[in-house]
């Protein structure tokens, strides 16, 4: 087997552990329920962001090994299936509803402001790019390239919400992993602004 080929097949199965794992956790130490099913969906949610980031930051790597179409199509599908995640695990919350001003004004504490900041954010990108590719609505494209970028904030964002409220913190597996994760989105940050930077050197001389 080709070194590629190998890749090609490890990758899958990579991203497949690092969701069983905090799932599982949620899964054995929850009961049951419809508090259950929104947490599912947060930690789905939270975890589709970094594979976004991943797919963002190393999209030649990833279309030199899969279809490049495929991976164009899978990373918009994941982005809206992302969101009606985040969406299901926001309106299952069930202070949401009493206190829904509060929490879109971001005065109920930083925790699960943080949560709403990153819904606003989210909100802002996956918007933008569903208007551009699947209704193509034509959007200058400086405008929505920054507002793709700022999905490399959502992770960081969404880690401290997770630090301050989630239960997955509980298991110090959990912890590391995800901790873990969070170092390897800020490094794949650090490369794709280096990309970006020197692609935009290249265009101006």
């Amino acid at each position: 087997m080709k070194f590629g080929s190998g890749v090609k097949y490890f990758i899958p199965f990579a991203f497949l552990a690092i969701y069983l794992i905090p799932l599982s956790h949620l899964f054995f130490s929850q009961p049951l329920g419809i508090s259950l099913a929104s947490k599912f969906a947060g930690v789905i949610a939270f975890l589709s962001i970094f594979t976004q980031v991943m797919l963002g930051a190393f999209r030649d790597f990833f279309k030199k090994i899969y279809n490049p179409l495929k991976v164009y199509w899978f990373h918009n599908y994941l982005g809206l299936f992302t969101f009606l995640l985040v969406l299901f695990h926001f309106l299952t919350k069930e202070f949401v509803w009493s206190n829904l001003m509060n929490i879109f004004l971001l005065n109920s504490g930083l925790g699960i402001s943080l949560g709403v900041i990153a819904l606003y954010v989210m909100a802002l990108a996956v918007i933008s790019s569903d208007l551009k590719y699947f209704f193509k609505i034509n959007i200058n494209y400086k405008i929505w390239h920054a507002m793709h970028l700022l999905n490399y904030s959502l992770f960081p964002i969404i880690y401290f919400h997770v630090l301050y409220l989630g239960t997955i913190f509980e298991s110090a597996l959990n912890f590391y992993l995800i901790t873990g994760l969070l170092i390897f989105a800020s490094m794949a940050f650090v490369y794709r602004a280096f990309k970006i930077i020197s692609l935009s050197k290249k265009i101006n001389k």
